[in-house]
């Protein structure tokens, strides 16, 4: 049953129950109702086996069985609990995380895309904004970062104070000595300009390569030849009189260089005939005008009026040789002691004269006039 109102404002060809001012324009229970004033359908359920809906579609709750096209843009502003599908295929190339989010990020605002491990830890790809890079979760309760995956072996050191870079460093300090090389097995690590590459190269073509000089000749005063190679040594030997000596081996350096030192032992080395000239002879030469106890090799005394004491020295050496002589025609006498020795068996001897002298070589606590 319908009717057409008398009222005004009621369209032809509409079903009416009730006012326009207090009612809806067309009404089958409260949950069936058309509004025209807002050009909505309010229905509690809607079936169709097939249809065709433009324009806005609201519903406080829905359930779509079947296939469901969306034309337009799809809006949701609640939160979608699930996707019921076993593979979720995107044709785009790229996914936003956080889209929206504006200003400048704080440290704690990381990202995360999850993955559901049931009973165990979830695992995890997270933008770290602290260390500025991605990390990895691998469910076993703690991040690794992705510049944590390149580790350093024996010998590199990995330095991570430029973020979010990981630089790897050569640490000699750290490699294991070895003392023992083989020239043909072990392998030196060099870059090759020219191939742009780094490439191996055994001992011996490292050296060999280099133009370093793997043996050397040494030639004694016969003319005699002897060729020096790698690992052989050459031994100095010791003649009469000449002690040879490493007195430093603590460095090896430019600035602190082993020494290997030759002494001359004068107790036991042999001079040849002739081999020392006067002009190889270094004497010392005084000229005391007082007491003096501290003999030159050659003393040439004025006494003056006074009579002056030349006192021989009082440690010498077998062979040295001391020369006293009295120089000025002056009263006094030169005095020669010999201190705890003797001069010819006597304590001392004296010179009178002038130009008078006395030479006397010691030997054993004693001094003989020659």
């Amino acid at each position: 049953m319908s009717y057409k109102p008398a009222a005004s404002g009621v369209p032809n060809g509409i079903v009416f129950f009730g006012t326009p001012a207090g009612e809806k324009v067309f009404e089958a229970e409260s949950n069936f109702a058309y509004n025209p004033s807002t050009d909505t359908l309010s229905v509690d359920n809607i079936s169709a086996a097939t249809g065709v809906f433009s324009g806005d579609i609201s519903a406080v709750n829905g359930t779509f069985s079947g296939d469901v096209t969306v034309v337009g843009d799809l809006n949701v502003s609640g939160v979608v609990n699930q996707v019921d599908s076993t593979n979720l295929l995107v044709e785009d190339v790229t996914i936003t995380l956080r889209n929206g989010f504006t200003g400048t990020p704080a440290s704690e605002d990381d990202a995360s895309i999850i993955v559901n491990r049931g009973s165990s830890d979830d695992a995890l790809i997270t933008w770290d904004e602290d260390e500025l890079l991605w990390t990895f979760d691998y469910g076993a309760g703690g991040s690794i970062g992705i510049r944590e995956h390149v580790k350093g072996g024996e010998g590199i050191s990995a330095d991570d104070t430029s973020k979010p870079y990981r630089t790897l460093d050569l640490d000699i300090n750290s490699l294991s000595e070895e003392s023992t090389i083989d020239a043909s097995s072990d392998f030196i690590v060099i870059y090759d300009d020219s191939a742009s590459a780094h490439k191996k190269m055994t001992r011996s073509n490292f050296v060999s390569g280099l133009g370093a000089m793997s043996s050397f000749v040494l030639e004694d005063g016969d003319g005699t030849e002897v060729s020096i190679g790698d690992a052989q040594e050459v031994k100095f030997v010791e003649g009469g009189g000449i002690d040879i000596n490493w007195t430093d081996t603590s460095s090896g350096t430019d600035a602190d260089p082993f020494d290997l030192t030759f002494t001359v032992n004068v107790d036991t080395a042999q001079i040849a005939d002739g081999a020392v000239t006067e002009a190889k002879r270094e004497r010392t030469v005084a000229t005391p005008s007082s007491n003096s106890s501290s003999l030159s090799d050659i003393n040439l005394v004025t006494t003056g009026s006074s009579n002056l004491t030349m006192t021989l020295p009082s440690s010498p050496s077998d062979g040295q040789i001391v020369t006293v002589k009295k120089i000025d025609s002056g009263s006094g006498e030169v005095i020669i002691s010999a201190g705890t020795d003797t001069i010819d068996g006597a304590g001392g001897k004296r010179l009178y004269y002038q130009y008078e002298s006395l030479t006397c070589v010691y030997k054993t606590n004693a001094w003989y006039i020659i």
